[in-house]
């Protein structure tokens, strides 16, 4: 990788971090407080206004950082884009805020407090720019931002929620927060470009390729909120198990949507240059780096699981150990889709076949979660988003087969594999010595990660020095 991208990805990995030892201190706290109920309701009306932000974004997050990356190296072009592209989103925005305002008041009753709170969420999504900031490459900036907000919203946390009651408090520093970041970075974002009053035909012309990219957005969506949506009607405490669960994923899997957020411009960038041979090069580095990682993550979380769980969460959890051991995987299939979509799809505008593999997982999604949800509950959410993820990464393998060395993929991942399966067997093993719960874990992970580290550690050694040997 280049300087400029490790240095990004730094940025955003050191992001991450902070995102994973943060909860470490506020979901233990918020679980034992409010519990799996009260969570499921929290996971529930969050989620709607998620679809709200989702209407007012489309594909922004994807097509607008794809179209700033484009013409970043010409002034006059980029202040053009951006003027067009926001104002569009300005528009959306208003729309969502006001069908949303007219949802929290009227149509909903038992949690109308929090809906009505979460509308300041929604109102966020008008002032949300971030795409301009990957589009140019500007990590840094966004990441110290970020890490700011969420430390004080941890604090607030910690101070004002105390009791169950206090659910209300707790979606208000959410919100917060939220408008709080994106507002933040307006003066920064004036100093990198202007806004000029554009053309109705100029604002028109990014309305078409938004949309398209906005379809996978909202076909993604049916399996990353729909299931909590279905969860919800169904038991709210089984919504608390899944939020709490897809809470560890999400952090677990924030390092590899990191690479990917770097990855996307820069690639972009690379395929307007017409750089084929370096786009090919650069995707087989990331593709071997993502599975390392990732098969880590997975394996490395099912295996502490059963001590993870009680001592993160707190008593009334247990249901989550099991849908933890399966719903890990899925982080394998979403690394490998993520490298195939950000590097690729996105770049080279196969916008058809993105599109085309997130209706095919969604409309499966839909169909699993209808039929075992009602019989399963939380876990058959699970199944869903298995299913869901694993087709999205074939379909979209499938489609890439010519361009990519898929075989080669697969064979970089063989190694990680066996890692894997030595990582997990050194965790099992340390997890029968007599300490307590929380010592335990910590030599779990310590143990687990050090085995890791080590064996991929040798294995490229071993590499390196195989391919040193080729050169002579």
């Amino acid at each position: 990788m280049e300087k400029s991208v490790k240095k990004n990805f730094i940025y955003s990995s050191l992001y991450q971090i902070l995102v994973l030892v943060l909860p470490l201190v506020t979901t233990p706290y918020v679980s034992r407080v409010f519990g799996a109920e009260k969570l499921g309701i929290y996971s529930y009306t969050n989620t709607i206004a998620q679809y709200f932000v989702i209407f007012t974004m489309l594909g922004l997050n994807n097509y607008g950082n794809r179209a700033i990356a484009i013409v970043r190296d010409d002034k006059k072009k980029l202040d053009e884009t951006f003027s067009e592209i926001y104002t569009m989103q300005v528009f959306t925005g208003i729309v969502s805020l006001l069908c949303y305002i007219v949802y929290a008041v009227c149509i909903a009753k038992e949690y109308r407090i929090y809906s009505v709170i979460l509308s300041i969420y929604v109102l966020s999504s008008v002032f949300d720019i971030n795409w301009l900031f990957f589009g140019l490459e500007k990590f840094k900036l966004t990441v110290t931002r970020n890490s700011i907000i969420k430390i004080v919203s941890v604090i607030a946390i910690l101070i004002f929620v105390k009791t169950k009651d206090d659910l209300w408090i707790y979606t208000t520093i959410y919100a917060g927060m939220s408008i709080l970041s994106t507002i933040v970075l307006i003066p920064y974002a004036l100093k990198e470009v202007k806004y000029i009053k554009p053309s109705l035909k100029g604002v028109c012309t990014h309305i078409k390729p938004n949309l398209i990219m906005f379809i996978p957005v909202i076909a993604v969506s049916v399996y990353k909120y729909m299931d909590k949506l279905m969860l919800g009607g169904f038991s709210k405490i089984e919504t608390g198990y899944y939020e709490n669960v897809e809470k560890i994923l999400t952090v677990a899997l924030g390092f590899v949507t990191a690479f990917g957020n770097v990855m996307l411009p820069r690639m972009s960038n690379m395929v307007a240059k017409k750089d084929d041979m370096g786009v090919k090069k650069t995707i087989a580095l990331s593709m071997r780096f993502v599975l390392g990682m990732s098969m880590a993550m997975a394996f490395g979380l099912s295996a502490i699981a059963s001590d993870l769980v009680p001592v993160y969460f707190g008593k009334g959890f247990d249901e989550c150990i099991v849908i933890m051991r399966v719903f890990v995987f899925s982080i394998i299939f979403q690394s490998w889709a993520n490298v195939i979509r950000t590097q690729y799809l996105i770049p080279y505008k196969c916008d058809n076949v993105y599109v085309g593999s997130a209706i095919a997982g969604a409309v499966l999604n839909f169909g699993v979660n209808y039929v075992l949800i009602p019989r399963m509950g939380a876990m058959g959410a699970v199944i869903g988003t298995l299913v869901a993820e694993s087709v999205v990464a074939i379909v979209q393998t499938i489609a890439a087969r010519k361009d990519l060395e898929i075989l080669l993929y697969v064979r970089q991942g063989c190694p990680y594999i066996l890692f894997s399966v030595c990582m997990y067997v050194a965790v099992k093993f340390i997890s029968q010595l007599k300490f307590s719960k929380v010592v335990l874990l910590l030599l779990e992970i310590l143990g687990g990660a050090f085995i890791y580290v080590l064996l991929w550690g040798i294995y490229e050694l071993y590499m390196r020095a195989k391919k040193d040997r080729c050169h002579f």
